[in-house]
């Protein structure tokens, strides 16, 4: 039942002056080639977008093999060739690999055909990775595109997002530092806070 419907993953930047830093992706959809090649798909369907991902150890390194890691089901819907996914209240990304301890994440932003992505919260909007090999210096993330179970596009034929891991290794470590020093202050000021933030005050400020 394919349609020549693709996935369009397109880097966010981080605003600065300084290296431009990938921190996450934004989604859209859209067709192969020409609209009016596309096959006579109407109404709408169960979907599912499955994240891959590969680490490299150079950005030109070839052989490594991309391996799924999280995916996230909708209702995708085509009516007069317009595109709509659609996440019901309580979809959430569901990654199926092991996560580190203190797992780096990816943003995730979506274009006006996902309606529906602020009805969820964070849950669509974190994209946790699996853990970093020893050396990976790169890391390319893909989309899979499935459409009532059938492979509508496959994340070779769709965008990939590359992202140079040091940059976003670095921004997760300030992210950690600001919130343990935000986490001390409270300790030290004697207002009252969560066991669950005294334990993450615990662990943050111990390494």
């Amino acid at each position: 039942m394919a349609s020549g419907i693709r996935v369009l993953f397109s880097p966010l930047f981080e605003n600065s002056t300084g290296p431009r830093v990938v921190y996450g992706g934004s989604l859209r959809l859209g067709y192969f080639g020409s609209r009016s090649e596309v096959g006579k798909f109407e109404g709408e369907r169960s979907a599912q977008l499955t994240f891959f991902a590969r680490f490299l150890k150079t950005s030109d390194q070839e052989c490594a093999p991309f391996k799924s890691f999280a995916l996230l089901t909708g209702q995708l819907s085509r009516r007069s060739k317009e595109l709509s996914y659609r996440f019901e209240t309580d979809t959430s990304v569901v990654h199926t690999e092991p996560l580190a301890e203190d797992p780096l994440e990816l943003e995730l932003h979506y274009a006006a055909q996902f309606p529906t992505h602020q009805t969820t919260g964070d849950r669509v909007k974190r994209l946790y990775l699996p853990e970093v090999p020893a050396g990976a210096l790169y890391l390319e993330v893909g989309v899979d595109l499935e459409v009532d179970g059938a492979l509508e596009s496959m994340h070779r034929q769709n965008d990939v997002l590359d992202v140079p891991l040091r940059f976003l290794q670095a921004k997760a470590r300030v992210s950690a530092d600001e919130q343990a020093a935000t986490l001390v202050a409270a300790a030290r000021s004697g207002k009252p806070f969560c066991e669950e933030c005294a334990k993450a005050r615990n662990e943050r400020v111990s390494r």
